[in-house]
């Protein structure tokens, strides 16, 4: 899947036409400029990911997980329902070991 799928057909189109030409291309593609060594554009890139993740995705993600963790059951649970009862007595008995 493009970048691009999921916005609307003309901005796919003004996108293509204003930046994905070869004269565009040498502005925003770092790498591509011989004076500018491909390993710095590296760093500049993974650095930003980095940025990307610490400061928008993991404290979405610690939020979800917090908002998860707090949301316990309260009271005792629910009794096994009889096919649970015969399916756990039956794992309880093959999950012991033959060998003595």
């Amino acid at each position: 899947m493009t970048p691009l799928a999921h916005t609307s057909q003309p901005k796919k189109s003004t996108l293509w036409n204003r930046w994905y030409t070869p004269n565009q291309w040498k502005l925003w593609a770092r790498s591509a400029n011989p004076a500018i060594p491909r390993i710095k554009t590296t760093m500049i890139v993974e650095s930003l990911w980095q940025h990307i993740v610490l400061q928008h995705l993991l404290p979405r993600l610690r939020q979800t997980l917090a908002d998860i963790l707090n949301q316990r059951r309260s009271g005792r649970a629910k009794p096994l329902a009889s096919w649970q009862v015969d399916f756990k007595a039956d794992w309880v008995f093959h999950s012991k070991s033959d060998i003595a």
